[in-house]
């Protein structure tokens, strides 16, 4: 990962490509794409991409569709999960709450706060570009406007490897 978010990413929006790093890394790219349903640069298409799987899965879990606009004509509808589980994805709002402008995984849901790992991210909360990898610990997560929801890899790619036990 380290060489994927050197100088050469300083004016790049990178969240996206350091999520793809580490799913490539941790599983495999082959592995990675299929549990992604594919790879982007861009926050909203990886959305996109995982909506794809959510409405083919056999998840009792509450989901949403959302839209982000991303200009001119290109308007994205996503259908995410409204609650976390660890190994989520975490798709956020830009300023405006009309484009999904930021991603993060899902490290740890207790109650009600959520603890993530995010790439081009900053040691505030409140603050979704910042240069670095940090963790982040959101309070009353299903409260924020911010969160547009939740995509789900498709974990049974990798069942039964990589120390993987059942479906997430």
């Amino acid at each position: 990962i380290a060489t994927q978010t050197g100088s050469g990413f300083v004016a790049t929006y990178w969240c996206n490509m350091f999520v793809d790093g580490v799913m490539s890394e941790a599983y495999g790219v082959d592995n990675a794409k299929k549990m992604m349903n594919g790879m982007s640069a861009l926050c909203s298409q990886t959305a996109q991409n995982m909506s794809s799987l959510q409405s083919t899965k056999d998840d009792p879990g509450e989901k949403r569709t959302v839209t982000s606009h991303d200009g001119g004509n290109v308007d994205r509808k996503c259908t995410l999960f409204v609650e976390a589980k660890a190994g989520d994805f975490v798709f956020f709002w830009n300023g405006n709450g009309t484009r999904i402008s930021h991603i993060g995984i899902v490290k740890s849901v207790d109650g009600a706060d959520l603890t993530t790992v995010e790439g081009n991210a900053s040691v505030k909360s409140d603050t979704n570009n910042g240069g670095g990898v940090c963790t982040k610990v959101y309070k009353n997560y299903r409260s924020m406007e911010r969160i547009a929801g939740f995509g789900r890899p498709d974990w049974s790619v990798v069942e039964g490897q990589f120390g993987v036990e059942g479906s997430a």
